[in-house]
């Protein structure tokens, strides 16, 4: 394995979740460095144009777009979280009324838990 295609060759998707939410110039930079080492592996000329160095500017190109695209997906996550928890909190509210209602609050752990579980199938849709 040649030092160009390390950066696609050992690529960690657990390191690239945590830098994604955690340090977005740091995924950027790596999410940059895999498509790159991935273009170099697959194409001999890139192969080439790398070893004289003109993927430098391409390089700072690619950069923006993917901080970009990651402050785009971000916000598409945080919102749907947000969204998903608004709505199970409605429904905890609404279930809690109709169970005092009918006179049935021993049943409100389970609706809880129910809602809970409702709430991450629904994010996990929605996402």
């Amino acid at each position: 394995m040649d030092e160009i295609e390390i950066p696609y060759k050992k690529a960690s998707p657990i390191k690239a979740i945590f830098l994604f939410f955690f340090m977005p110039q740091e995924f950027a930079k790596m999410s940059v460095d895999h498509d790159i080492s991935y273009l170099i592996s697959k194409d001999r000329d890139a192969r080439n144009r790398y070893k004289e160095g003109s993927f430098d500017e391409e390089r700072e190109v690619r950069n923006t777009r993917v901080e970009l695209q990651a402050k785009n997906i971000k916000k598409s996550f945080y919102s749907s979280m947000l969204l998903v928890a608004s709505s199970a909190l409605l429904a905890l509210v609404i279930g809690a009324m109709i169970g005092h209602v009918l006179d049935d609050e021993k049943n409100f752990v389970i609706t809880t838990l129910q809602i809970i579980g409702a709430a991450l199938l629904l994010w996990g849709a929605i996402w």
